[in-house]
């Protein structure tokens, strides 16, 4: 175990060198314990690579912080200790910007569905269109090359298969699709809001439709940094259905 412990600490430190992290590392790399799990006082962020982390209005002060109440100032002081203090790009109290995204009306150009649930075999999708109110008709998803994946099986499978519209045409990951392993994502011109989507899969194989899929929003193409905006439950695996963002309580 210490050896596993010496080398993801050695990944770390090559990975911060690269990324430029600095002097911080010597903070971050003390990494005390390998999650909550063995000790429910380590932080998750120490463990997550920086261009993995979900992006956080106000950061220290997020849910992910402070989700067991007994551990939650130590956790905010132990984060801002860590960041430094650090805010998001327009220095706002609450992390939103509104001139540059992220922007406060929720708006993001970079949507991705990234798979909750195992896949015993591949994912794959048909069709899927994105809408920005669950009554339209009109989905915002046009241009099937804007469309990319984590994966693609090969040639005749690639992600703007997912975005054409035609009932042939198939998306297929490449390799077995472990919970949180592969996504689907479209590039917008600007920044819209999805808050609907359609996904259809192949009617004969209900297995290759993950029965969770987490639709998360990016001001980065390739989510370096995200946020996780809704969850589309599935449990019976349908393969033709439109799911709609909850409402909020």
């Amino acid at each position: 175990m210490l050896k596993v412990i010496v080398v993801f600490a050695s990944l770390l430190q090559i990975c911060f060198g690269l990324f430029g992290a600095g002097s911080d590392q010597d903070k971050i790399v003390h990494l005390r314990k390998l999650g909550f799990d063995e000790d429910p006082t380590t932080m998750s962020h120490e463990v997550i690579l920086p261009w993995l982390r979900p992006f956080k209005p106000g950061y220290c002060t997020s849910w992910e912080w402070h989700t067991d109440k007994r551990y939650r100032d130590e956790r905010i002081a132990l984060c801002q200790e860590l960041s430094g203090g650090k805010k998001h790009d327009c220095e706002s109290a609450d992390g939103f910007c509104s001139d540059r995204c992220p922007f406060r009306n929720g708006t993001f150009p970079f949507w991705r569905l990234r798979n909750a649930d195992e896949v015993p075999f591949l994912w794959t999708i048909k069709t899927l269109q994105m809408f920005d109110n669950p009554k339209s008709r009109y989905p915002l998803t046009k241009d099937p090359t804007k469309g990319y994946a984590s994966t693609f099986f090969g040639p005749g499978y690639f992600p703007s298969n997912a975005f054409d519209n035609n009932a042939e045409s198939i998306w297929v990951s490449n390799g077995l699709s472990a919970a949180g392993l592969n996504w689907v994502a479209y590039e917008f011109d600007y920044p819209v809001q999805i808050n609907s989507i359609r996904l259809v899969g192949e009617a004969d194989h209900p297995d290759r439709t993950p029965g969770k899929l987490i639709v998360e929003a990016s001001c980065e193409k390739y989510f370096r940094t995200f946020s996780n905006q809704w969850v589309i439950e599935n449990p019976k695996r349908v393969t033709d259905k439109r799911f709609n963002r909850p409402k909020r309580r």
